[in-house]
């Protein structure tokens, strides 16, 4: 299985509840906090299965030449990728692009080096940090990209849930 051919340093397994994540950019991990805290991304475990949370971007890849990003989960047959952005509605535009690059140069990267990922459901997660209320937007030609590029499903959102 794949998750046995990752960097364990890198791994945060999740058990059943409730976690708040925040992007600690300067230490390269993720920062887990208190709903009433800064948080990019919260994810819900309601299963009696561990979700396999791991830190990518300056952990498992450490190549300065890609761009990375910030996170890959795994859950049963599922393997996301997520990116954390932390900006102003206005400023999205500009973050999205950045994030679709990081999300070029990984899943290639990733499809290359674990060839069995290819029997696994993708996701990408563009995460956009809003701490009052729990997001989930459609970007329609976002999904169609990655569906065509990589077979996988593209979200928006900054709620997982895990059943």
């Amino acid at each position: 299985m794949i998750v046995d051919l990752l960097n364990k340093k890198c791994h945060y397994p999740l058990a059943k509840g409730e976690y708040y994540i925040y992007d600690d950019e300067a230490n390269h991990t993720p920062k887990f906090v208190n709903d009433d805290e800064e948080w990019n991304i919260k994810i819900v475990n309601n299963s009696n299965f561990d979700i396999d949370f791991f830190q990518n971007d300056g952990c498992l890849m450490t190549q300065n030449e890609l761009k990375k990003c910030d996170w890959i989960s795994i859950f049963r047959n599922k393997f996301y990728f997520i990116e954390a952005k932390d900006v102003k509605a206005g400023q999205r535009k500009k973050q999205r692009k950045d994030a679709i690059e990081k999300f070029n140069a990984t899943i290639p990267y990733y499809l290359e080096t674990y060839p069995a990922l290819i029997d696994l459901s993708l996701y990408v997660i563009m995460n956009f940090r809003d701490k009052v209320k729990l997001t989930r937007a459609a970007n329609k030609a976002k999904a169609f990209y990655f569906k065509e590029e990589f077979n996988a499903e593209y979200i928006e959102t900054n709620h997982l849930d895990f059943k």
